[in-house]
This record gives C-alpha cells, structure tokens and sequence, in this order.
C-alpha cells in the first residue's frame, strides 16, 4: 500500500518537474535574443569600442597628423574585423570536424611537441610537417580499406591515391632529412694555428702521450647503490654516506626507489684510476654534469682519467648519476630537483675528505701515496660550476644559504679545469662566485648545442689574484667542439633525440680530436700547476704554440696571471677617458665607435665583464686609440711584456684569406719621443665572429650563431726595442693602438696593461 503510494507521488512531481521544465524553455524561446538583437548586440560593443579607439587615437596619433589619425581610425578596425572573421570561420570549421579526430589530432601534438622537448619553432615545424602528412596519409589508408573503393568515382580514386603518394614520400623524404645531416666542420684554409712563435714541441714532450707509469683502477663506494654493482658488492673500498638533505629538494620517492637511498644518505663513489709507484701523487677529482640519470656518466673519463694516472697522477671519476635528471624519478619533469648544483660542490669536498681519511689510515693501499698539498679539480657542464662552489665551499666557514651548517674544509685545491661550464646556476646568498688565487683552465666548444655561449668566461672574469705566489688563468675556445663529445659516454647528442635530428652533426669535429684537445690542454696545466713544469706555459698564453700537438683546427684563448699589471680594464667606473691604474688617461683620435659596454654574447651579455668597443672608417697614422702613462716610472725589463685582450666586432666574416683581417699596430713611446711599433698579426691573426651554424632551420631561430672571444696578445719589450734601440722602456709615457693596416674595422679591447715575469 505504501509503495503504490509512494509511485503515485512520484509520478505526480516528475510532471509538475516537466510542466516546470517546459515552462522554463518555452519562456527562454520566447525571450532568447533572435538574430537582429545580436547583430544590434554586435554594433553596441562595435561602437563602444570604437568610441576608445578613438580617444586613444586622438591623444597618440592625432598630433602626429590628421593623416595618421585616419588611417588608424580606418585600417585598424579593419584589419582586426578580418583577422577575427577568419578566426571564427576556422574555428566553427573545426568544431564540425569529428569529436575522435579532433581528440586524436590534439593528442598527436602534444605528443609530438613532448617528443621534441618543449615549443621550439624548428621542432614545431617539423612536428607539424608530419603530423600534416601522417595525418593524409592515414586518411587515405582509412578510406581505401574501410570506405568501398570499388563503389567510388574515378575522380575520388585519383585523390585518394594522389594523397597516399604525397604522404609516403612526404613522410619519407622528412625521415630521410632528419637522419642524414649534410654539414662539414671545415675551417677556411688559412685560418688554423698561425703563428711565427716557435713550437713547444721542439723542446717540451707531448703532453697527450701515456706516461712512464702502469695504471690500475678499482672503484670505492657505499655498498648500497641498486643500479650500481661497481659501487655495491664490486667496490674495492667502502665509504660512508653522508647527508646532503641541507642542499636540495624535491627528492621525490621515485628517486629513492631507482637508486634505494635518499638524500639522507648519499652516498661517497668513485672510479679510480692510480699509478702504479710509490708516490706520492697529486690528487684529480673529475665530476660529470646532468645527463640522462641511468645513463651513467663517470665511465665517460676514462680517456683523461687514464692518461693522467699514466704521467703520475691518481686520478677519481666521481659518481654523482644520482643527481641528474630522470624522466622516472622527476615525475616527467613535473617534480626536478631543485637548487643540487651547490650539492654537487659540496660532495666533491666530501670526496676529498674520504682521501684524507684514506691517506692517513697506515692499514690502507693509499698511505704516503696521495699529495694532498697538490689537489685539482675537473668539471664538466654542470660539474663545470660544481667545482667552482667546492673550491668557494672549501674556504668557507659556513654554508652561505644557511650560517647554521658549519664548514671545516681547506683542502690545498690549486687548480680547476671547466669543460663547457654552465654559470650562475648556484650563487650563493643570491652573489655569483668569485675565487681568490687558483689556477683555472676553461674550454668551450663552438659548436655545443647545450651550453650556447661561452658561459665560462664569466667564472673566468671572476677568478682574481692578489699578487704572491703565481697563479694563472685561461680560456681556450675550440671550433667545431660540442658539449657532449668531451665524454664518450655522452657523444654527439647533446639535446637528446628526436630534437638532435635538427642539428647538423656532421659540423662537428671527430670525437677523437676533441678528445685530444682535453687531453692536450688538461695535462699540459697539471703539469704546469700542480707539477711545476712552468716550460708548458706558453702554451696557454698562446695556443698557436701547440700546434705540433693539436690536431689542426682554429682555436682562441685568453690568458691571465697573477704577473699582469692591468693599466685599463674598461669597467671602473662611466667615464671613458679614465684608466685602472694611476694617472692613466684614455683618448681617441678618428674613431668613428668609442664606447665602454658589457662583451655580447650569444645569451644577451657577460654579467660583469665590461671592455672598450673601437670603430674607425678610414686608416692612417692619425687614427689611434692611446693611453696616456704620465711616465708613472713602471719598473720594466726588456723580458716583460705589453699586454691585452682583443676580439673582432660585429660583422659578416667574409675574408677568404688572411690578407682580409683585421690587422692594425701597437707602439710604445717614452718620455723623449722615441717609439717602436709592432703589428697585432705578428703574434697571431685576430680571427672574424665566425659563426657556428649548427641549427638546420636557421630560418626558424633567431639564436645568434657567434660572438666574440677575446684572444689575447702578449707582446715582448725586447720585441719594441730591435725595432728601435732607442725606446728607453723605463720611461713610457704612452701605449698607442694605431689602426694603419686595415681600412675599416670594429674591434672590442679589454684588460691592457703590462705583465712583468718574475724570476
């Protein structure tokens, strides 16, 4: 009884619901704006918005003239009616598309635009390419199995098969592209190491040749490392994890299954290359950068790391995979790791804590057999800005981002090597890092499709020395160098794939010959910092005196050292007339450019570096750029030498052969008049802003594709004075740049002075 009751109810508020419902829709269709009404609708907000343009108008344009009032007032709705007709007519054209292709078609661009890494145009083009002939080509197959092929037209027939055509050697002509770069790493003849300097070979062995010493290796680690068994069960030596929670975040729980630990407990490995000998050896740490987490990178040091245990030194490819990126364990890079690149610094330091403890312990292999009083370290990208914080970290007492996590480090960390370096990733209390007194040795690629610009230098601009012990710093720029072929494990692929396919790796030089280079460069500055063997020095002031070893290729480098007397930096204060040191006053005569400015760079500008931008149209005599010394009494000797930093301006390069460069004089004067000149190609050529064009779509990037690299130059006073006998070099009253040799030109100069060689 209830229930029937209970159903009549029911059924009585389902119609006084549909009555109501009714009612509401037969209100709405009586009162639901008809066609005039929008269009009347339409005009108001047309006119309203008119009404702005025109006050806008008015202010901006009607000052300028009537004209110009007008044609906004006319060409502007215009103009916005048009493109906003075409945009609503494609959209109601798409919206009568069907529901599964418009979700398919959405799906397979976003897929595509995941695939390619992020919206850069290029990838964008070529994604789109595809999907555009994927999508014909899928079409076409649909139709021809599904859409009765023997029932249709000829004329439909004829489309059809013209668009299965079109899409398979679209599809395959696109694949064919992609995999088969057409590039060359070819340097214009003429313009590789050119030097009338003699070569270093003639009286230093090479530095890339194996050693007098046999080499064995071995690993140490924490024995807990899941996907490592080198560092687990097959480590030689066992060390303790530390806890580097402090100094990261967004460790996800993914990360700690892949690897089974947490940041808790970091663990200490590494990959040991020694030589066998008594000792005791310098100590080398080589610490990779980000790279694929799984796809281990400190096997890819073996080629250094071999070589210089050969020549005697002991020499740790360190394990920091853990910290890299992972598409697992970053949660498809939705959850990074945030702010590790002071982690990385900090667990070099803790590597070299480990080898104390290793070289004091009488029980180990290692006793009386590390010098710990001669420590370098070795990095690359982000390894690269890692030693830096350990060698900033290892001076400090604390933590800069957290006074409460105390330090007590000062290991004796004389030299840092940065391969490709990022800068700027970590600064500390938000400063970038300045180092005091180490020896740096930076090297770049033209060609890295990574690291862009060379961010190194900025690091290299902010090593500084104070004036005792010799210490020095240098830059060496290598065409045709990627990020990634430093390390065999890493080669040629340096964006991950398939955004590779969009750069042109055939303009790469060999892998070997990069290779080589590090070798070369790397073991010629150990030798010379840490080992003393100052006879290797040269090389570093001018590359062009290690020919005999490098393989042929252009190169640039730049050079510092604590024996320079810097005379003008550029960046001291706004006005141009003033020098660093004392009593120096800058003029210029018949430039056409003259101005102090931040070092362009291919990612906007150097942070600090400021240097002097020269211009002149027009050679002779009286076109100079000159310091003047006021005879300020510099205590000169006939071995010291002028020196500074120079690097070619904007422009095509353009110059076919040598004859075709920049080119212009340095003279000296002293306080009687006399002068000696000497021009810059007497050292070596001052290369154009050649431009690496590694993109394949250039059409689509507005990436620079060069910038300038100072080189620099050091001239020998005893050079001046066979030119005149007469220059009383302990009285120059004035460093002159002279532009005489070449009709026009754009040059930057930076960080001319004197170097005075010690004993």
């Amino acid at each position: 009884m209830n229930s029937k009751r209970s159903s009549k109810c029911w059924k009585k508020l389902c119609k006084w619901l549909n009555i109501a419902w009714n009612a509401v829709i037969n209100f709405l269709a009586q009162v639901y704006p008809g066609r005039k009404a929008w269009l009347g609708a339409g005009l108001g907000i047309g006119v309203v918005g008119y009404v702005f343009l025109i006050l806008m108008a008015a202010d901006v344009f009607l000052p300028v003239g009537w004209q110009y009032f007008l044609g906004i007032m006319i060409l502007m709705p215009l103009v916005l009616f048009l493109t906003v007709a075409i945009f609503v007519g494609l959209g109601r054209l798409i919206f009568k598309l069907p529901v599964v292709f418009l979700i398919l078609l959405g799906t397979g661009v976003l897929l595509a635009v995941i695939g390619f890494q992020g919206f850069d145009l290029s990838g964008l083009f070529i994604a789109g390419l595809v999907i555009l002939l994927g999508g014909l080509l899928g079409a076409c197959v649909s139709v021809i199995i599904r859409g009765r092929w023997t029932q249709m037209i000829s004329l439909r027939k004829g489309f059809i098969i013209a668009g299965s055509v079109l899409g398979i050697l679209g599809v395959a002509l696109v694949i064919l592209w992609l995999v088969n770069p057409w590039g060359s790493p070819d340097v214009p003849d003429g313009f590789t190491l050119t030097t009338s300097l003699p070569s270093l070979a003639e009286t230093l062995p090479d530095p890339a040749l194996s050693g007098e010493y046999s080499v064995k290796t071995l690993t140490y680690g924490s024995g807990m490392d899941k996907r490592r068994p080198e560092f687990a069960e097959g480590a030689a030596i066992r060390t303790e994890p530390v806890d580097g929670s402090p100094f990261i975040s967004n460790w996800t729980p993914l990360r700690t299954a892949i690897w089974g630990f947490d940041p808790s407990e970091l663990p200490i490995n590494g990959r040991v290359w020694v030589p066998e000998g008594e000792g005791p050896f310098p100590l080398v740490l080589v610490v990779h950068g980000n790279h694929v987490a799984e796809d281990e990178s400190d096997p890819g040091y073996a080629y250094l790391c071999g070589l210089l245990a050969s020549r005697g030194y002991i020499c740790v490819s360190v394990d920091e995979n853990f910290l890299n990126g992972s598409g697992v364990g970053d949660l498809l890079s939705f959850r990074k790791l945030s702010g590790e690149n002071d982690l990385r610094g900090w667990l070099l330091l803790e590597h070299l804590a480990f080898w104390q403890d290793l070289a004091g312990d009488p029980t180990s292999q290692f006793f009386g057999k590390v010098d710990l009083d001669q420590i370098a370290l070795i990095g690359h990208s982000r390894g690269g800005e890692a030693i830096a914080v350990a060698a900033l970290f290892n001076n400090l007492p604390n933590y800069p981002d957290d006074a409460n996590i105390e330090f007590d480090y000062g290991f004796n960390i004389r030299s840092l090597v940065a391969i490709a370096p990022v800068d700027g990733q970590y600064q500390p209390a938000g400063e970038p890092i300045r180092l005091t007194d180490v020896n740096y040795l930076v090297l770049q690629g033209s060609h890295d499709m990574d690291v862009v610009s060379f961010d190194g230098m900025n690091l290299y601009e902010r090593v500084d020395f104070t004036g005792g012990d010799l210490f020095f710093k240098s830059a060496i720029y290598i065409w045709g160098a990627n990020h990634g072929q430093f390390n065999t494990t890493w080669g040629d692929n340096d964006v991950g794939s398939p955004s590779i396919w969009l750069f042109d790796r055939d303009a790469l030089i060999p892998e070997e010959d990069q290779m080589q280079v590090a070798q070369v460069m790397v073991s010629a500055f150990l030798e010379a910092t840490l080992k003393g063997s100052e006879d290797y020095l040269p090389l570093f002031q001018n590359i062009q005196t290690g020919r005999d070893w490098l393989p042929e290729n252009l190169y640039l480098n730049a050079y510092a050292d604590s024996e320079m007397t810097v005379l003008a930096t550029f960046e001291e204060d706004v006005d141009v007339t003033t020098g660093t040191g004392l009593d120096i006053r800058i003029c210029a005569q018949n430039l056409t450019t003259w101005k102090e400015d931040h070092l362009p760079t291919k990612w906007g500008e150097m942070d600090e570096n400021g240097a002097v931008l020269l211009g002149w149209d027009g050679s002779g005599d009286d076109t100079a750029f000159i310091l003047d010394l006021a005879d300020s009494g510099y205590e000169l000797e006939q071995t010291d030498q002028v020196v500074f930093s120079v690097a070619q301006g904007e422009g095509e390069p353009g110059q076919e052969s040598l004859a075709g460069l920049v080119d212009f004089t340095v003279e000296l004067v002293d306080s009687e008049g006399e002068a000696a000149a000497l021009p810059l190609s007497s050292v070596a050529p001052l290369q154009p802003q050649w431009k690496a064009e590694i993109r394949r779509l250039t059409f689509l990037s507005n990436e620079k594709t060069s910038e300038p690299i100072l080189q620099t130059y050091l001239f020998s006073l005893d050079e001046f004075i066979r030119m005149n006998p007469d220059l009383d070099i302990e009285h120059l009253t004035q460093v002159r740049l002279v532009f005489n040799l070449t009709e026009e030109g754009e040059i930057w100069l930076d960080n001319l002075g004197f170097k005075v060689n010690g004993e």
